[in-house]
C-alpha cells in the first residue's frame, strides 16, 4: 500500500479526510486538522457546504468526490476517514453506499449518534433541515443504513464522557470498535472529541496502529 510518511516516528500513514457534523462549518474540524497536519499527518476536509445541514445522501457525494481527489493528490491507495458527530452518518453512508469500504483503511467518528438521538427533533423542527430529521431515533434513514447488506472497512467509534446528545448505546455500532473516553465534562461533553489533547492523543493512536486502550467489539 503506497501512503504517507509520517516523520516523527518513521511509520507510515494513510491521508486523513474529515467530515465535520451538523450546523457546522469545515473550521470546525481545525483542531484536529492542525494536529494531524503539525505531527506528519496530511489531512483534508470534504467541503461541505450549507454548514453541513443537506440530506447525509447528498453530502456523502461530496466525500466520495474528496476521497478520489485526495488518493490522486497524494497517490495513497486508501485513506483514512474522520467523521464528527453527524459527519460519522455521513462517512458512513458513503462507505455501505457508495462502495467506501474499497477507499477507506481506517474510519473513526466522534461521538456520531449511529442510532439517532431525540435531541435532533429541536434542530430539525426550527430549521426543517433534512440532516437534522435523519438523526431522528428509528428515522427511515438510519433503519436502511443499518440495514443488511453492506460491507465495512475498520471501524472505530469514539462516545465521550458528559455527552448529551450521544450515548453509549447511540454510539454502537455493528462490527465497529467501542472506543469510551473519559475525556468530556457535562453538557458539553460532545464537542470535547475535537479540542480535548487526550482525545486528540487517542485519535492519532489509531491512526497509527498504536491504540492500546480499552475496546469493545460490538457483533
Amino acid at each position: 500500500m503506497s501512503s504517507i510518511f509520517y516523520r516523527d516516528s518513521g511509520r507510515k500513514a494513510n491521508p486523513v479526510v474529515m467530515v465535520q457534523g451538523f450546523g457546522a462549518p469545515t473550521l470546525t474540524n481545525f483542531p484536529v486538522k492542525i494536529r494531524l497536519e503539525l505531527d506528519g499527518i496530511p489531512t483534508y476536509n470534504a467541503e461541505i457546504p450549507g454548514l453541513n445541514t443537506h440530506a447525509i445522501e447528498v453530502s456523502s457525494d461530496i466525500v466520495a468526490r474528496t476521497v478520489a481527489d485526495v488518493k490522486n493528490k497524494t497517490g495513497a491507495d486508501k485513506v483514512n476517514l474522520v467523521g464528527v458527530s453527524m459527519g460519522g452518518l455521513i462517512a458512513l453512508y458513503y462507505i455501505r453506499r457508495l462502495c467506501g469500504h474499497k477507499m477507506v483503511d481506517k474510519f473513526i467518528s466522534l461521538a456520531t449518534p449511529f442510532h439517532g438521538t431525540d435531541l435532533a427533533a429541536i434542530p430539525h423542527l426550527v430549521s426543517g433541515a433534512v440532516g437534522a430529521g435523519q438523526m431522528l431515533k428509528n428515522s427511515g434513514f438510519l433503519k436502511s443504513l443499518h440495514q443488511e447488506p453492506f460491507e465495512d472497512c475498520e471501524v472505530y467509534s469514539m462516545y465521550v464522557e458528559g455527552d448529551p446528545f450521544v450515548t453509549k448505546e447511540a454510539a454502537s455500532l455493528k462490527n465497529a470498535k467501542l472506543v469510551y473516553s473519559p475525556h468530556g465534562r457535562w453538557p458539553v461533553g460532545h464537542y470535547y472529541p475535537l479540542f480535548h489533547p487526550q482525545n486528540y492523543r487517542i485519535i492519532k493512536s489509531i491512526l497509527l496502529n498504536e491504540y492500546s486502550g480499552p475496546l469493545h467489539h460490538l457483533v
